[in-house]
């Protein structure tokens, strides 16, 4: 939890910017007994593969924080930038989190299982931010 919090760090005393996508869900075989089973109305079964926050600090510069809740299949997603600006990937702020298995932890006997990494699947042209997200992943990025 401490990289995770880490990560959304940048979204601290900033403002919030909408994000409308159509997303991928993930379905399992689970869905329907705990539909029925607490009663639920659901529109549609499974939950959003792709959960995403995405602010402006006052600097002016855009944080994305993206996370691919598939446990077997990297996605790939594209924003588009609207009514803003924006060049480039804020140097050094393109991290990935993620571990080998959907489970992995850190431990006192290896704490150094799940890591924050340089991140280098995102693409910005013309303002569309194109991310490649490995499965059961979070990534961070900046730009201006």
């Amino acid at each position: 939890t401490y990289h995770v919090f880490n990560m959304y760090k940048v979204h601290h005393n900033a403002t919030l910017i909408p994000v409308f996508n159509n997303i991928d869900r993930y379905e399992t075989e689970w869905d329907e007994p705990v539909v029925s089973r607490f009663d639920l109305e659901l529109d549609e079964p499974g939950i959003p593969v792709i959960s995403s926050t995405v602010s402006k600090d006052k600097e002016g510069r855009i944080h994305f924080t993206v996370s691919n809740l598939h446990p077997n299949d990297t996605q790939e997603v594209t924003f588009e930038i609207r009514g803003m600006n924006v060049n480039k990937i804020v140097q050094g702020s393109a991290k990935l989190l993620t571990g080998n298995s959907v489970d992995a932890i850190n431990t006192f006997n290896n704490p150094d299982q799940v890591q924050p990494a340089a991140y280098k699947d995102a693409k910005l042209n013309n303002g569309k931010l194109t991310l490649k997200i490995p499965k059961h992943s979070l990534v961070v990025i900046g730009l201006e």
